[in-house]
């Protein structure tokens, strides 16, 4: 069996890319990975099975936020693990970001190992809450004060939002929060202090579950 072929990974790529994490169980949709691709073109990288086919059996995306880099969609088919593979796609995505910024990555207990090897260390523990679809809102919760203050996130809000952005997040994600906005306009809330500071709140649909965040 020959070894896999990193290569970058193009719009094509994107249904087998889109097989490639639904079969892992990830909650990307198809439309996520096109958002990705045009977030970061010259970052995104695909394993292919050999140069006769398009069968794609790893992704890695690097992605340059301004002030830190980040990657994502570090995946690698089942079926082909062990051979490397992540490891040549985390260099590659590596090597596409500036080289004096920090890399950020979201560890799986899978990956974490291959990390370690590169230097990352962990910064903060990441824990993921699912709440069921048929609960409704407690009458408690209908009667706090502060709910009247929320209200939906506007155009308008938009450009304060990605401002004060910077700050919080501490990097340059604006095409990404404008895509949540129109994406998912159900989700994006605001709340607009006497002092002018812009709290927020936006989400995405996804193929499992709708996903909530940032909230800042």
């Amino acid at each position: 069996m020959s070894d896999p072929i990193i290569r970058p990974l193009a719009l094509d790529d994107l249904e087998g890319a889109f097989r490639l994490s639904t079969c892992n169980g990830w909650n990307q949709r198809l439309d996520d990975w096109r958002m990705l691709l045009r977030l970061a073109p010259a970052g995104a990288f695909a394993a292919v099975a050999d140069a006769r086919e398009a069968s794609i059996v790893g992704t890695a995306i690097g992605i340059d936020y301004g002030r830190f880099a980040w990657i994502a969609m570090m995946l690698v088919d089942p079926a082909y693990r062990r051979r490397g593979i992540g490891r040549r796609l985390l260099e590659a995505a590596m090597h596409t970001v500036p080289s004096d910024l920090p890399i950020r990555l979201d560890a799986t207990p899978l990956g974490q190992p291959l990390y370690q090897q590169y230097g990352f260390e962990d910064e903060a523990t990441l824990s993921r809450q699912v709440r069921d679809a048929r609960l409704t809102e407690t009458p408690e919760a209908r009667r706090r004060p502060a709910s009247a203050l929320v209200r939906p996130l506007t155009d308008a809000d938009l450009s304060v939002v990605i401002e004060q952005d910077c700050d919080t997040f501490g990097g340059t994600r604006g095409s990404l929060l404008e895509w949540a906005f129109h994406g998912a306009p159900q989700y994006a809330h605001a709340i607009r202090t006497d002092d002018g500071v812009m709290q927020y709140c936006l989400g995405r649909p996804g193929r499992l579950f709708d996903q909530i965040g940032p909230v800042v």
